[in-house]
């Protein structure tokens, strides 16, 4: 993974982050699907449309 998606991703997850904490995640199960989100996108980068990106990331951590 290149740098400048790497440091989009960390950007997004940090807002994927809060929207978990304000719809009463535990600190602990926020971080933990953050983890599974990220191990997630990467597994499936090539198969992220760039356009949806954003998108994903809240759709994978919210379910």
């Amino acid at each position: 993974m290149d740098e400048e998606l790497g440091l989009y991703l960390e950007r997004k997850l940090k807002g994927v982050y809060y929207v978990l904490l304000k719809m009463g995640a535990k600190k602990e199960d926020a971080e933990d699907i953050l983890q599974e989100t990220a191990y997630r996108f990467v597994q499936l980068l090539d198969g992220v449309d760039e356009r949806y990106m954003n998108a994903w990331l809240y759709r994978v951590a919210i379910n």
